[in-house]
């Protein structure tokens, strides 16, 4: 029988055995609105008794806690594979359905203070957070970690790491649909409880998901792992959006000297120093926080006898000890001569963290001021 009262409708086949499919919206009974209320099986709807959901046309599948409204005007039967079931809601009259944001955590890997999520990853090694998971009834996924390397500080200790995202679209064939590459500020210590430096979201591409943490491969030391949380959600999510706090990560290079800035990426606040004095011949590096896309930068020194030209710096892959002033440093975004004007403009940062060196002058102080602020809005 149609349903034309609020009801719920038990959709279902049993394997092996082809029975009739079930009638959910008669033509003339006026708007029904059918909702799947199942959180992970989808149902095949089409117009007549004797569809089957291994059809390959004449049907049309409404996933996973979605909802489909129909005039009336015709009639509607529902199947679902064999030896599945779903519970099938219907609302007379109505014309949209908002349902509550399902979350649910795909790996709870470590906490703050306690066991890590992994020890010792080794340079360029691959550390596997979350293997095949079933992520279909998903439209995005929520992501935060924290890293920190073994002897922080020594040459080739790790600065960043990659944390890879593979989508598979079958179990057996080892080739991803999709794959999204992100690197992250490696720090020197544990994290402070409570204090969550990193976090990204972004649409879901496949229907099985892998999630790899991956140390930049010319390091000399491992890495630990404090901490990896993945969730799958309902809500829409146009966009891949990481955000991390580099300045709280506090990353430690060997002979060059970290300096703190105000902001964070989530406030869109990438770096920001104000008339920093400079020692003579000081190297120092600034750690942006993690952000890609379109961002505005503006610096100025106030000597033109700086050693070495300013650059801003894409860190992938670089490790402790191998951030040096000047454009002989891999992945130079921006060079600007080191005179006294006020340098500004426009660049699309890749997902991986930047850094700002700069070198004092050789005699007395120098100073030095820069704002990177990211365009669009979290």
């Amino acid at each position: 029988m149609p349903v034309n009262e609020f009801d719920v409708t038990n959709v279902e086949a049993v394997a092996g055995v082809q029975a009739p499919a079930t009638q959910l919206v008669e033509s003339g009974q006026g708007t029904v609105l059918i909702y799947n209320t199942d959180p992970s099986n989808t149902v095949q709807l089409g117009d007549n008794n004797a569809i089957q959901a291994i059809d390959g046309d004449g049907i049309a599948p409404l996933p996973p806690l979605s909802s489909l409204a129909f005039d009336g005007t015709s009639d509607v039967f529902a199947t679902i594979g064999a030896g599945l079931s779903a519970k099938v809601a219907a609302y007379p009259s109505a014309i949209q359905f908002n349902s509550q944001t399902l979350i649910t955590p795909l790996a709870q890997l470590g906490t703050f203070t306690g066991a890590p999520a992994a020890l010792n990853i080794a340079p360029g090694a691959v550390f596997t957070a979350l293997n095949l998971a079933d992520v279909s009834r998903f439209a995005s996924y929520d992501l935060n970690a924290y890293a920190f390397a073994q002897s922080a500080g020594g040459v080739g200790a790790g600065l960043v790491c990659e944390i890879q995202i593979q989508w598979f679209d079958d179990m057996t064939s080892g080739i991803a649909v999709f794959e999204e590459d992100w690197w992250i500020w490696v720090g020197r210590a544990l994290p402070t409880a409570g204090i969550n430096t990193m976090c990204g979201c972004g649409p879901m591409h496949g229907r099985y998901m892998s999630v790899n943490v991956i140390p930049a491969a010319p390091g000399t030391t491992n890495i630990t792992l404090q901490y990896m949380n993945i969730f799958g959600s309902n809500r829409t999510v146009p966009y891949s959006d990481w955000r991390q706090n580099g300045n709280a990560v506090d990353p430690e290079s060997n002979n060059i000297t970290l300096l703190a800035t105000a902001g964070t990426s989530f406030d869109n606040v990438l770096a920001q120093v104000s008339n920093v004095v400079l020692g003579a011949s000081q190297l120092v590096f600034v750690p942006c926080g993690l952000y890609s896309g379109p961002v505005y930068y503006r610096f100025q020194v106030n000597t033109a006898a700086a050693l070495h030209d300013p650059t801003l710096v894409n860190m992938e892959n670089h490790v402790s000890g191998d951030l040096v002033a000047g454009t002989g440093i891999s992945g130079v975004l921006v060079n600007a001569t080191a005179d006294t004007l006020e340098h500004e403009g426009t660049l699309l940062l890749p997902r991986s963290p930047a850094a700002f060196i700069i070198q004092g002058a050789a005699a007395g102080t120098s100073s030095f001021s820069l704002e990177i602020i990211a365009q669009q809005a979290a």
